[in-house]
């Protein structure tokens, strides 16, 4: 494989790695809107929501118990993705 089209590779996996974990970063943290204070209303498309650094930030997801497949699919196409290119680097890196 020419170097360009691995660091192409690289650049787009990379990428969307990136994209992938601040996607599936929030389920991490994600609690039911169920268990929202009183005095904090959340807005009617809200599922789940969490706390960073004081404030509320609401999501469209659910939490991790409502939604583990879809997690879990999240997490396995990352994987599959830094596998890949650990491998393109396996196979092709040594020059």
């Amino acid at each position: 494989m020419r170097a360009p089209a691995r660091y192409t590779i690289y650049v787009l996996g990379g990428g969307l790695v990136y994209w992938l974990f601040f996607k599936i970063a929030p389920w991490i943290d994600a609690k039911p809107i169920a268990a929202l204070p009183s005095d904090v209303s959340a807005p009617n498309w809200a599922q789940s929501f969490s706390i960073s650094h004081g404030s509320y930030g609401f999501h469209k997801h659910g939490t991790l118990s409502d939604e583990p497949i879809i997690f879990s699919i999240h997490v396995a196409v990352m994987l599959f993705i830094l596998a890949f290119m650990a491998f393109v680097n396996w196979k092709h890196g040594k020059h």
